[in-house]
């Protein structure tokens, strides 16, 4: 079998199966994110997810405008190939569609 048959073939079963996912313990911890930066190259898509901590007062905003940044900490790097980048769309879409749904739901039972 040829290796674009085999990843054909992966990807129906991925279609007709659920996945049994293993988290490493080094990353059952979620990470806070509330930015994201994404770039390409041509064969991928990076999305890098970091996160910007708040400005305690007015010194820390007094800093950051002298400096012309803020300092960030990016948390998650991930480079995926084109072809996937669609369904990853599609997944988020999927949850906040079924986010905003739940929501609905919640506000007319209330």
């Amino acid at each position: 079998m040829s290796q674009n048959n085999v990843e054909g073939a992966s990807a129906e079963l991925e279609d007709e199966l659920s996945l049994r996912m293993h988290i490493p313990d080094e990353l059952q911890a979620a990470n806070y994110a509330n930015r994201v930066v994404s770039s390409c190259t041509p064969s991928e898509f990076v999305i890098t997810f970091a996160q910007v901590p708040p400005l305690r007062d007015s010194a820390d905003v007094d800093e950051a405008r002298a400096a012309g940044y803020l300092d960030t900490v990016a948390v998650a790097n991930v480079a995926v190939n084109h072809e996937f980048l669609p369904r990853i769309i599609e997944i988020f879409q999927m949850s906040l569609n079924r986010l905003k749904e739940s929501k609905s739901e919640k506000e007319e039972n209330s």
